[in-house]
């Protein structure tokens, strides 16, 4: 499944100024509050702990061929910590692999980490969000231009990026141990 942004809803502005983002700033620990969220939803998870401590160490001996993110999404009155989703980027495709949302209520922390994810994607130069298999949640991003591609379509344009110095670099819309408050998108 390809996701191309949307980022203008209506939940959006009108919840934006209560979060702000970050980039890798709590790596491990947001992916094993996914890990742990999984756990809890689903009674078991394919996350490992063996399998977080290799990605981290991915994302501290970052290539140019291969980038591991942990996009963050925190509540700014409880500084906790309502989203996140865990990534990596080959050249200019980027390939979400979880998401969890820890807080769920009215404002969409999930969905709206999405849409700004999007947006910043786009900034950054990246030219393909893939999500992988399609779920039955996806749906309401149908609307935004997202699009199944063919399982070989998708390895063709993967195998075309390895290798390849690329211009699309997250760190562009939010720069390392710097966070990015919503309010001002």
């Amino acid at each position: 499944f390809l996701h191309r942004s949307h980022f203008g809803s209506r939940r959006v502005r009108r919840h934006k100024s209560d979060f702000l983002l970050t980039i890798n700033k709590q790596f491990a620990d947001s992916f094993e509050a996914c890990a742990e969220y999984h756990r809890r939803a689903s009674g078991g998870t394919w996350i490992t702990a063996d399998l977080i401590r290799a990605m981290d160490r991915c994302r501290k001996e970052e290539t140019d061929e291969v980038r591991v993110w942990s996009i963050e999404l925190w509540e700014k009155t409880s500084g906790r910590l309502v989203a996140c989703i865990m990534s990596l980027s080959v050249g200019c495709i980027f390939h979400d692999y979880t998401t969890a949302t820890f807080v769920r209520d009215e404002r969409s922390a999930g969905s709206l980490l999405s849409r700004v994810l999007g947006l910043l994607l786009e900034r950054s130069g990246y030219k393909l969000w893939y999500w992988g298999f399609k779920n039955s949640y996806m749906n309401e991003f149908d609307a935004y231009g997202g699009e199944m591609i063919p399982n070989r379509e998708f390895w063709n344009l993967w195998e075309d990026q390895l290798g390849k110095a690329s211009p699309a670099d997250l760190y562009c819309a939010v720069a390392p141990g710097q966070t990015l408050d919503l309010a001002v998108l």
